[in-house]
């Protein structure tokens, strides 16, 4: 950071005072450079950029098959109101129908 900052000053002073007094010819020369390198620059960014951007690997993560949990969701479920299929295949109440107010821990029973 401070390598930046002094390097930025010493542009400055060579822009407004020309200390080192550098002939046009020099400037011209020096100039091309940099936007040669600025460019060369740019495009390297711009490849790595893209690298970045492609697909990665696939996981290699477990998957749950069919009847099964989902790795790592383990542990048990309290205090809320299921609507829908409950995973161990128990059927819930009617969507909307409400708190279940039996209790925690009581099957639920299917109104159809």
């Amino acid at each position: 950071m401070v390598f930046s900052a002094l390097l930025a000053a010493a542009g400055v002073v060579e822009l407004i005072a020309d200390p080192l007094h550098l002939g046009t010819g020099v400037v011209d020369v020096l100039d091309k450079r940099a936007s040669v390198i600025g460019m060369l620059l740019g495009a390297a960014g711009l490849v790595v950029s893209v690298w970045g951007l492609r697909p990665g690997e696939p996981s290699t993560a477990p998957t749950a098959g069919p009847g099964q949990d989902s790795p790592g969701a383990g542990g048990a479920v309290s205090g809320g109101t299921a609507v829908g299929q409950v995973a161990d295949g128990q059927a819930t109440g009617a969507p909307g129908a409400g708190p279940d107010v039996r209790g925690p821990g009581r099957p639920v029973a299917d109104p159809g």
